[in-house]
């Protein structure tokens, strides 16, 4: 699926939702996932990542709670619950898809 410059893939199997983008989309993303569920509480944490995001070429791990962890690089971002076994993640992934919805409104208003 392709939404605003991205190509997003929403994998119920595995899951996970894929993106792929530009290194400014990569990062606008991280920022409006955090903005969004998180208030900005996580921002500072991740603001030496950002300012460098076009020089990461290996995924790297970010956890945001107990229950959810993205893996980004300059032009990918993977979101995955942060949580073992399949019902858990079953229940999980609900609530991520919940979040890339409100994730997307949120894109359209900007």
């Amino acid at each position: 699926m392709k939404y605003l410059g991205m190509n997003y893939n929403i994998d119920r199997e595995n899951h996970r939702i894929d993106i792929n983008g530009s290194t400014e989309d990569i990062k606008r993303w991280i920022i409006t996932l955090d903005k969004v569920i998180y208030k900005g509480g996580y921002l500072q944490q991740l603001e030496r990542d950002l300012n460098n995001l076009e020089n990461i070429i290996q995924p790297t791990q970010f956890t945001f709670s107990h229950y959810f962890r993205i893996y980004y690089n300059n032009n990918s971002l993977t979101y995955c619950p942060n949580v073992s076994g399949k019902e858990a993640k079953d229940f999980w992934f609900k609530i991520i898809e919940k979040n890339f919805e409100e994730i997307q409104k949120e894109f359209k208003k900007e």
